[in-house]
């Protein structure tokens, strides 16, 4: 998954993709249970998506690699999504790449006003 905090992308998940292994850094707190998570469900021949914002092509790829070869993932310092978001593309290795629009719900206006601000332009 791509985007921005709060934006959808664990309710997508957890809505549309409860037959794959959920993996999410904030619940699980640090990149080495991450991995953990995402060989274990790999060996057990479960599908895995990557619950986080994954903002830019470095990122993606060090999980991807995770996936092929099963190695260590670094510690990664995200700086501000918007200015190194990337589009992701077939062209990173992936079979495909879904864009998919999210409608997200709101209890908020703050959070509703945060999420229009902080929107990828023509992305």
């Amino acid at each position: 998954m791509v985007g921005y905090p709060g934006s959808g992308k664990s309710s997508f998940c957890k809505r549309n993709l409860n037959s794959y292994e959920r993996v999410n850094l904030d619940e699980l707190k640090n990149y080495s249970k991450c991995v953990s998570l995402i060989e274990s469900s790999l060996c057990g021949g479960k599908s895995v998506v990557i619950d986080n914002t994954c903002p830019d092509t470095a990122t993606r790829k060090r999980f991807r690699r995770i996936a092929e070869s099963g190695t260590q993932v670094p510690g990664i310092a995200f700086n501000t999504f918007k200015s190194r978001y990337q589009t992701p593309s077939v062209t990173e290795g992936f079979s495909d790449v879904l864009f998919i629009n999210l409608a997200p719900q709101f209890e908020k206006k703050h959070s509703e006003e945060l999420y229009c601000m902080f929107q990828v332009d023509n992305k």
